[in-house]
């Protein structure tokens, strides 16, 4: 089979996997106030990252998009068949993981290079769309508590918590003047500091070589009994992503302001993946 069929066939997995993913948020929207939210939020991340693909032939990380767009529809149909008895935190969590797959691999400095210059322009334009989708769904506050529900607002003396690092890279963004660099190099502290922190609080303190295998350890044996591996197997490969490509080059990088905002809202919904996809008592 050709590349360019591989390709063509994968782009209409992925519109399924959207049409699904739209239809069920609608679906999920309707049932009262509490799942509007996060129906309306699925929805609308898959409508716009439908209309992108529509206008944009090459892609890249294709396969991963999709494999993690199945993971929520999965989600998505647990939570129209249990609606009375919903696990929020795990809709989230693979919502978030879903998100930050969609603004990482179809990001325009991958994807422009690819595609013919006369529809740079479009593509940019349906990737902005994306991009507020997912700004506006990056929730400081809900972070915050997530946060506090692990105890993550506390630090040896001395020492900065991952709260406190967290809001400081919240607060950089707000002021315009500040460079990016004082912004995403205390978002990625504070995650460091709560990988650590979750890392210690294992009941079984297995070696761990990498930082995927340090997510992955820690899903193993702190997730919620609702919440299934693959979610916490994509959120370690979002987290070297993040790691390689939006968070450790920031101190070099001079980026845009929408670049910048693109990059902590990943970095925030990441986080707020990650915790609600842990069960705070299993923390020993």
């Amino acid at each position: 089979m050709s590349n360019d069929k591989i390709e063509k066939d994968s782009r209409e997995v992925l519109k399924l996997e959207l049409d699904n993913a739209e239809e069920k948020g609608k679906r999920i929207a309707e049932k009262g106030r509490e799942l509007t939210e996060y129906g309306q939020y699925l929805s609308d991340l898959a409508s716009v990252t439908r209309d992108f693909i529509y206008v944009t032939p090459n892609l890249t990380g294709i396969d991963s998009v999709i494999k993690d767009w199945k993971l929520l529809n999965n989600q998505a149909d647990i939570t129209i068949q249990e609606f009375g008895k919903i696990d929020f935190k795990s809709f989230n969590t693979s919502s978030g993981v879903a998100s930050i797959s969609v603004s990482g691999y179809f990001d325009p400095k991958f994807i422009l290079p690819i595609n013919e210059a006369s529809i740079h322009p479009l593509i940019i334009e349906k990737y902005n769309k994306i991009e507020e989708i997912i700004s506006k769904n990056s929730k400081e506050t809900e972070v915050i508590s997530l946060l506090k529900e692990f105890e993550l607002d506390q630090a040896a003396k001395g020492r900065k918590s991952a709260l406190e690092q967290f809001q400081i890279a919240q607060e950089a963004f707000k002021k315009p003047i500040n460079p990016a660099s004082t912004s995403l190099i205390p978002m990625r502290e504070s995650i460091r500091t709560t990988i650590d922190f979750l890392l210690k609080r294992r009941s079984k303190q297995e070696k761990t070589g990498n930082e995927r295998a340090k997510i992955i350890s820690i899903g193993k044996q702190l997730k919620r009994d609702t919440v299934p591996e693959e979610p916490i197997e994509s959120l370690s490969d979002k987290w070297v992503e993040l790691l390689d490509k939006y968070l450790s080059s920031a101190k070099e990088e001079s980026i845009s302001r929408d670049e910048w905002r693109n990059r902590l809202a990943q970095a925030t919904i990441f986080l707020s993946s990650l915790l609600n996809a842990l069960d705070v008592k299993k923390c020993k």
